[in-house]
């Protein structure tokens, strides 16, 4: 557990490991999130996509959804 100092705000690191079928179910969604995206043209570069970019299509909010719940907790 590292805690790093960025500006006056700190900010604790946690290096998480989910049991082996969280960590299948994670993958799977990122499989799917991968193959969902990148069939859309404006992102067939594979650029960097953020939130303002993928709130279009329904995308930005990866950390809703149920393989990656347990994070939140």
């Amino acid at each position: 557990m590292a805690l790093h100092w960025l500006f006056p705000t700190p900010v604790l690191q946690v290096d998480l490991e989910p049991d082996a079928a969280t960590a299948a179910a994670m993958q799977q969604q990122l499989e799917q999130f991968d193959a969902q995206v990148y069939q859309h043209p404006e992102f067939s570069d594979r650029n960097n996509l953020t939130g303002d970019l993928l709130g279009h299509a329904g995308l930005d909010q990866l950390h809703r959804m149920d393989a990656f719940q347990w994070l939140n907790g």
